[in-house]
């Protein structure tokens, strides 16, 4: 596996657990932040286990349903 695989599998874990925790920081249900998002709970969930990709899009719904800016998403 190279450098590169690597890093974006690591950015996608540090990602996921951000949205985690700063979900159950709010208390709030998944269902919830899949409706103030847009997005389905399935696919937050899949991004919250750090095994999907969210796109720029996402991030931003994400961080907006969260109120958080979207480096909170993103840094580690």
């Amino acid at each position: 596996m190279n450098q590169t695989t690597e890093k974006w599998r690591a950015l996608r874990k540090t990602i996921g657990q951000n949205i985690h925790s700063l979900r159950l920081k709010k208390n709030l249900p998944l269902k919830k932040l899949s409706v103030a998002s847009g997005i389905a709970g399935d696919v937050i969930d899949y991004y919250e286990l750090g095994k999907g990709e969210p796109d720029m899009q996402s991030l931003l719904k994400i961080s907006h349903a969260l109120e958080v800016d979207i480096s909170k998403l993103i840094e580690s």
